[in-house]
């Protein structure tokens, strides 16, 4: 027997070129008949998968069939010659001599021949690759990084698997900004780190043999909080312009990790942290906001001052609460100029209804003369009911025009303006002084505009009067429609149909 198997052994090592396979007009000789299987001389599997390498023998007789694995005798006939229990030979011991592998490893990797013995070996071949799902291995492994800000961070990610597998990087399923990714070393660089790094980050494996492989990690940044007061329509320019009585909610918004230690004073005192809520609104972003609600009064309004701290340092921020009004702005820019009257247009910001405006005229030589107006906002009606009127305000912003009348031809006024509001019983601060120049003679145009502009104002009248039970609204006075109803007629050539057309278009709109 052991001559025998030397004999076996030394055959198959010869290679000589034979005609191997099946043909119609073949001899008796034993052949591979190819018909009879699904031949494909390069196999892929996938390990730990099954395969099974066909071979299919014509004409066998006497010979003998034999399985090789990179030339190491694996099988002969029916039978396995070596101690693998993930080999399995499928054979009817006449024609069909299959091997079958149960579960495949990588050492199955190779050439395998399934070999008629005879004088001249015959063989039928089959190189087998075997395919391995992607593998990662992430260098730092930690699932949770933490920095602090301006730190870098460098993270590799070491795949295995055949085909090679490719690495995709991303954040929160996006690719990541502000990183350097490397392809060749795949790494993913993050540099001066801040904020906007914290995130969770993957990469991703994939070759197309199973399901791509995923390492996920947290990238956490320790950094200073930062603080604002949340926008409100309310507020402006960090103030917050209320009124007695009015109901509040100041709000410091503040992004920190770790989360901060809050708190609120008030006129430099502590306000107890019972009065006032901390709550986290967003995780991803280590977003608090801390929430203080009041009612508008002499003891709640005045300077307050939010303050967010922890590790990394701290921050603060100011709103004042006022009753008061803002500056006032006024302006007379691209308003009608008259010989003896002037419009202009004023605005400020206020929590309460504007109750009273007080407009000073310095005239004369180095404007030594002084005429002050005082116009009380309040209308009483004849039926005895008052109302405020609804000025142009957009929440606490109010604008509106002022017409100045009885002024000289050809003369130059400084004008300035003072405004009282309901929820303040004293008087704004002066606005900035303007100047405005009298036109020096009537004219046509003068005269028409002025006609238009009573029209107008007495169509205001009426407006007001019919909203005297309305607190809030507008009265569209604003600068566009003031300008173009005032402007329009300023290059008419007045003759019979331009009086004509002037009247109609007067009497529709009263």
């Amino acid at each position: 027997m052991k001559i025998f198997y030397t004999f076996v052994i030394f055959s198959l090592m010869v290679y000589a070129q034979a005609d191997n396979i099946c043909r119609s007009n073949h001899t008796q000789e034993a052949c591979f008949n190819l018909a009879k299987i699904d031949y494909d001389a390069n196999k892929k599997a996938q390990i730990d998968k099954e395969i099974e390498l066909e071979c299919h023998v014509d004409n066998k007789g006497s010979l003998s069939v034999a399985w090789l694995h990179d030339n190491q005798l694996i099988s002969l006939n029916d039978q396995v010659l070596i101690p693998d229990s993930k080999l399995e030979l499928n054979t009817d011991s006449t024609t069909m001599f299959n091997l079958k592998i149960k579960s495949v490893e990588l050492s199955h990797k190779g050439l395998f021949r399934c070999q008629i013995i005879s004088k001249i070996p015959k063989n039928l071949e089959y190189n087998l690759d075997v395919l391995i799902p992607p593998t990662i291995t992430r260098i730092p492994s930690d699932d949770i990084i933490v920095l602090n800000e301006g730190e870098s961070l460098i993270v590799q990610c070491l795949t295995q698997g055949n085909p090679k597998p490719t690495i995709i990087w991303s954040k929160t399923g996006e690719k990541p900004g502000h990183t350097l990714i490397d392809e060749i070393k795949s790494t993913l660089t993050l540099e001066n780190v801040d904020s906007t790094h914290s995130d969770t980050y993957s990469c991703i494996a994939k070759n197309d043999v199973g399901t791509p492989v995923v390492s996920e990690f947290q990238v956490q940044v320790k950094f200073k909080p930062k603080i604002e007061i949340a926008s409100d329509v309310n507020i402006k320019q960090n103030v917050m312009y209320s009124a007695l009585g009015k109901k509040e909610h100041l709000k410091c918004v503040t992004n920190a990790f770790p989360a901060p230690k809050m708190s609120l004073l008030l006129n430099n005192t502590p306000i107890l942290n019972s009065s006032y809520s901390v709550i986290e609104t967003n995780l991803l972003t280590h977003q608090f906001v801390l929430t203080y609600s009041f009612t508008g009064s002499n003891e709640t309004f005045g300077d307050y001052k939010c303050i967010a701290e922890n590790e990394m340092g701290s921050s603060t921020t100011d709103i004042r609460v006022t009753a008061h009004l803002s500056e006032v702005s006024i302006s007379a820019d691209k308003l009608p100029i008259f010989s003896d009257a002037a419009v202009f247009e004023w605005s400020v910001y206020s929590g309460s209804q504007i109750q009273e405006l007080n407009v000073q005229v310095f005239s004369g030589l180095n404007y030594s003369n002084q005429t002050n107006i005082t116009t009380k906002t309040k209308q009483i009606h004849s039926d005895g009911t008052e109302s405020m009127p609804t000025y142009h305000n957009e929440n606490i912003f109010y604008k509106d025009y002022f017409d100045l009348t009885k002024l000289n031809a050809n003369s130059s006024y400084l004008i300035r303006l003072r405004i009282k509001n309901e929820g303040c019983n004293e008087w704004s601060q002066w606005s900035r002084n303007i100047s405005v120049r009298t036109n020096t003679e009537p004219s046509d145009n003068d005269k028409l505009i002025r006609h238009r502009s009573q029209m107008y104002n007495h169509h205001r009248q009426k407006q007001h009067k019919n909203q005297a039970a309305q607190q809030t609204g507008s009265r569209d006075l604003s600068a566009k429609r003031f300008n173009s109803y005032f402007n329009s007629a300023s290059n008419l050539h007045l003759n019979k149909f331009s009086f004509l057309i002037m009247f109609v278009t007067i009497w529709t709109f009263y």
